[in-house]
């Protein structure tokens, strides 16, 4: 409770730097769609380019390091449509194209854009 309102009247950059001069470990935290765009992290490599078939042409934040198995980047494809993997998951545990196409119909499963 103490926290909550301490934090409660400023801002995160005012939180940050009031807990960094009092030598308390502190950062914003951001979401990665934040930081773009960033020349420093395009020069590491940190996006990815894809094609999505709803968003078009999108930069992909991926993650923070690299490593060798990795040489290619992150991803082989683009974020899932909505519903993509409806089958393949659903599937595995067992359900059958009726099952599934039950479950769609009533509303439980989805693979409609909006």
């Amino acid at each position: 409770a103490w926290v909550g309102a301490w934090v409660a009247g400023r801002s995160a950059a005012e939180a940050e730097s009031a807990a960094l001069a009092a030598g308390v470990p502190a950062a914003v935290l951001l979401n990665a769609h934040d930081v773009i765009p960033n020349p420093q992290l395009d020069a590491r490599g940190f996006f990815e380019d894809f094609t999505h078939p709803v968003a078009a042409e999108k930069h992909y934040p991926t993650l923070p390091w690299r490593s060798p198995w990795a040489t290619s980047g992150w991803y082989s494809c683009p974020p899932p449509m909505l519903g993509q993997h409806n089958a393949e998951v659903l599937g595995a545990l067992g359900l059958g194209e009726a099952e599934l196409a039950d479950l769609e119909a009533r509303g439980i499963i989805s693979s409609r854009l909006g």
